[in-house]
């Protein structure tokens, strides 16, 4: 069964998408990067090992597969985000 929850991120902040043992997954809010597009970073840390990379998406585009589960976007501006994940 899927969980769903809610968050609202300022720019630079991150929000824990996942946490195992070993591993956890989240997201960071990079902000607009113009007038049209907003940028995501997701982050991945598994043991003494991690990874980031950024999604530059569209400022219409809704709804963000990841690997781990999705994120619909409920609103974006140049200040903040806030989104539903659904892992």
């Amino acid at each position: 069964m899927s969980q769903v929850t809610e968050y609202v991120l300022k720019v630079g902040e991150s929000a824990p998408l996942r946490r195992g043992i070993i591993t956890s997954y989240s997201v960071v809010y990079a902000g607009m990067v113009g007038d049209s597009t907003y940028s995501v970073v997701v982050t991945v840390f598994s043991g003494n090992r991690s990874m980031a990379y950024n999604l530059y998406l569209p400022r219409g585009q809704r709804e963000v597969e990841l690997s781990k589960g999705r994120l619909d976007v409920l609103s974006v501006s140049p200040q903040e985000i806030r989104f539903r994940y659904h892992g």
